[in-house]
């Protein structure tokens, strides 16, 4: 019977965990986890359901991403190199299902809609599959409420709406797309 594979690390910047249970039967689950706030790299969580995942033999991985904030088109990146990981440090699982919650699960559909094969099936839990609307919507909201305030968000350097204005012409931050411009291309329509 294999042994029980437990690991952490870090690959391409993103912290990752990796469960893999003794006697694993051949599923692996991809887990995508809902937005963090700041910056810097995320923070690393297990799937709320791996225990149960574990407990039905099944491996599951993590990953914290490499950067905080809504930016889809780099989580989703970050989950395939640690799949491809997954595959060569432990082996080629039978079927592999990616399992996201909140912006997770915008992540979890845009995989399966950007990678057909790849994920033989997905989980979308409250997931933000209505693309950019809502995030818009998220983003005007809390403009208004700046606005009302009359202070802009702490930890920003700049007003949301001002960013908002930035990300409709296309501009961005010190390189990094804003709400609107990452997830644009993901946006389920």
């Amino acid at each position: 019977m294999r042994p029980p594979i437990s690991r952490s690390g870090v690959l391409e910047g993103a912290d990752y965990l990796i469960e893999v249970p003794e006697g694993w039967r051949g599923g692996l689950v991809v887990y995508a986890h809902g937005i963090q706030r700041g910056s810097g790299t995320g923070t690393v969580t297990a799937p709320p359901l791996a225990t149960q995942i574990v407990r039905k033999g099944h491996a599951w991985i993590a990953s914290g991403y490499r950067a905080r904030e809504y930016q889809p088109h780099l989580f989703i990146e970050d989950l395939i190199a640690l799949r491809q990981l997954f595959f060569k440090e432990i082996g080629q699982p039978r079927w592999t299902i990616i399992y996201g919650q909140s912006m997770g699960g915008h992540i979890a559909v845009a995989s399966l809609e950007l990678h057909p094969g790849l994920y033989q099936g997905g989980l979308a839990e409250c997931g933000l599959v209505d693309g950019i609307s809502i995030a818009d919507y998220l983003l005007a909201y809390t403009a208004a409420a700046e606005l009302i305030a009359g202070v802009p968000r702490a930890g920003t350097t700049r007003s949301l709406m001002s960013r908002q204005k930035a990300c409709r012409s296309g501009a961005s931050n010190n390189g990094t797309p804003e709400i609107s411009s990452a997830a644009a291309p993901y946006a389920i329509r």
